[in-house]
C-alpha cells in the first residue's frame, strides 16, 4: 500500500474515533498505539481531505478538553463504519 493511501486511511480512522467519542491526544495514543507526533501530523492534514475539526476546551487547565469533528465534507461516514476493520488492519 502506498504511503499516501496509508496516510489517508490514518486520517479517516482518527476522524472516526474523534467523531465517535470525546478524545484528546492521550486517549488517541492509547487506543491507536500511534505516537503523539503521528496523530498530530494526521490531524493537521484533515483539512486536506475536507474534514474539519476543533479542540473543545473542557476545564480550567490549558489544553484540557477534547477534539470534535465539525465537517465531514463529502466523506461517507457509513463507508468508514463498514470498512473500519479493513482500515485498522491496513494501519497495523
Amino acid at each position: 500500500m502506498s504511503k499516501a493511501k496509508t496516510a489517508y486511511y490514518r486520517k479517516l480512522y482518527l476522524a472516526h474515533l474523534i467523531d465517535s467519542e470525546r478524545h484528546n491526544l492521550v486517549s488517541l495514543e492509547e487506543i491507536t498505539g500511534m505516537h503523539k507526533r503521528t496523530i498530530q501530523t494526521a490531524m493537521s492534514g484533515f483539512a486536506d481531505i475536507g474534514i474539519l475539526h476543533e479542540f473543545v476546551q473542557d476545564g480550567s487547565k490549558n489544553r484540557q478538553g477534547y477534539y470534535r469533528i465539525t465537517e465531514w465534507s463529502d466523506h461517507n461516514k457509513s463507508w468508514i463504519m463498514k470498512n473500519l476493520q479493513y482500515v485498522a488492519d491496513v494501519l497495523q
